[in-house]
């Protein structure tokens, strides 16, 4: 998504956070990273994603995350969506 939209969706719905846990991701792992590769990211770039999602999660857009969450569920993570009270300090989605 452009980063223009981006900023239009955060700031009229507010960011939206995906976590998951670090423990239970490992059994799944390459099909997560498989998730981050499919949206184009790099192996470099996948690890870091798989790193930021098991750690402080990733924000983004609500839209944007509800659709990362479905594609982590479906590749067998369990994943928590919730609001993020601030994305400054957090990674963001760039896909």
């Amino acid at each position: 998504m452009p980063q223009h939209w981006r900023d239009v969706l955060v700031a009229r719905d507010g960011p939206a956070r995906v976590r998951a846990d670090r423990q239970s991701s490992q059994s799944v792992k390459l099909l997560l990273l498989a998730v981050f590769r499919r949206q184009g990211a790099t192996i470099t770039e996948a690890i870091a994603a798989f790193e930021a999602l098991v750690d402080d999660g990733i924000v983004g857009s609500p839209a944007e995350m509800t659709l990362l969450a479905e594609r982590l569920k479906n590749a067998g993570a369990t994943v928590s969506l919730t609001p993020a009270r601030s994305a400054a300090a957090l990674p963001t989605a760039e896909r």
